[in-house]
């Protein structure tokens, strides 16, 4: 009996599985990339909020620190007070004085005169620049200069500004997103000039030629 040879064939080989989920349909290489981008930003807007939130919420005295202080010189920038012991370059910050201290310009006098002050702070080291955010300031003879009511004041009077811009940004931000995976999914519909305005041109695979 004669056997059959088997024949083989050379079955082309399948291509790579298309992932499951892509935001922009295979039209655009490297879609992770992009979503990593689009979370990463939406964190960060997160983050600024939680940030912004802890900063304007209203503390208890007793979460301050306490102590009597001989400051030596001040400086004023851009509506904040610094003031500085002597030995320390870490500065004490009042935010917009003229608004939160009750009088200004004693407080500038006792300062020009070494008076010592009682006064309670919070220190942020970890801040852009490290300093002490001081709370509440009375002198020896009772005489109070500034609340922690004040400086909350000031504070949530910035909140509103803070919301909308945040909250213009958010949007801003979220309509970007969803045009560019629309785009991103029918890229076919869009000029090669709108596309550009979202993506470059070697990650889109396919498009219009104008």
């Amino acid at each position: 009996m004669s056997r059959k040879k088997k024949r083989r064939h050379n079955r082309p080989k399948s291509a790579a599985k298309k992932s499951k989920f892509d935001i922009f349909n295979g039209n655009v290489s490297n879609p992770g990339e992009f979503v990593f981008i689009y979370l990463l930003i939406g964190i960060l807007c997160v983050a600024m909020l939680i940030a912004f939130s802890i900063w304007s919420a209203p503390k208890s005295y007793e979460d301050l620190q306490y102590a009597n202080i001989q400051f030596t010189r001040y400086e004023i920038e851009d509506e904040c007070l610094h003031l500085y012991e002597e030995g320390n370059d870490k500065y004490y910050n009042i935010p917009a004085y003229e608004e939160t201290v009750t009088d200004p310009e004693g407080l500038l006098r006792l300062c020009e005169n070494h008076a010592v002050l009682y006064v309670g702070y919070e220190d942020y080291p970890e801040a852009d620049v490290p300093h002490f955010g001081l709370e509440s300031i009375r002198d020896m003879n009772g005489t109070v200069y500034l609340t922690m009511e004040a400086i909350h004041e000031f504070r949530w009077g910035e909140a509103p500004g803070f919301y909308v811009a945040f909250g213009g940004i958010t949007v801003i931000w979220f309509l970007f997103c969803l045009i560019s995976i629309y785009i991103g999914r029918h890229p076919e519909q869009f000029s090669r000039r709108t596309i550009r305005l979202f993506f470059q041109d070697r990650y889109v695979r396919r498009c219009k030629k104008r």
